[in-house]
């Protein structure tokens, strides 16, 4: 029998998020070699949607999704405005839910496969790739584009202008 050498238990659990985050990194190097590259998008493009958010507006086609920590949340400025929170430690688990169950969970329906565009971002663009090419790769989502500015390039051009997941 083997024991995991943190000894499993608790210590185990607090280990586990990181454990599926490198996971899924591992696999995203190992696999993106000679793939077909995700589409990015820019500032401007994610400053047009929170715009149109803004004005009372819901894009029923397009779901702002923040991949970073919850620690990364709450000592920052915040989340883009209209941004959904899902970070990457729970994603493989979160798109094995059932629908009801994520909603519970996360408080937003499930982006729809093959009828929502999922913008992808975190703190600096490299976790948002990798998210991103799980969606696309993995869980076949069709409209997947990574935000690489991300939260770092975002509240640099527009301070104060973030969210606390709600």
């Amino acid at each position: 029998v083997w024991i995991h050498p943190c000894g499993g238990g608790a210590a185990m659990l607090r280990l586990w998020p990181r454990v599926r985050v490198l996971g899924l990194f591992v696999r995203h190097c190992s696999r993106s070699a000679g793939r077909d590259p995700i589409p990015e998008v820019s500032t401007a493009h994610v400053a047009q949607l929170v715009d149109s958010l803004k004005g009372g507006a819901r894009s029923p086609t397009t779901v702002l999704l923040d991949v970073r920590t919850q620690e990364e949340v709450s000592r920052g400025p915040g989340m883009i405005p209209g941004a959904k929170h899902l970070p990457l430690s729970d994603l493989w688990l979160a798109m094995r839910m059932e629908e009801d169950e994520f909603l519970e969970q996360y408080g937003f329906p499930r982006p729809d496969k093959q009828g929502d565009e999922v913008i992808v971002y975190c703190q600096a663009g490299v976790r948002s790739e990798v998210a991103a090419r799980f969606l696309r790769d993995d869980c076949g989502y069709e409209r997947v584009l990574n935000y690489r500015g991300s939260a770092h390039e975002w509240f640099g051009e527009h301070q104060g202008a973030g969210t606390l997941p709600e």
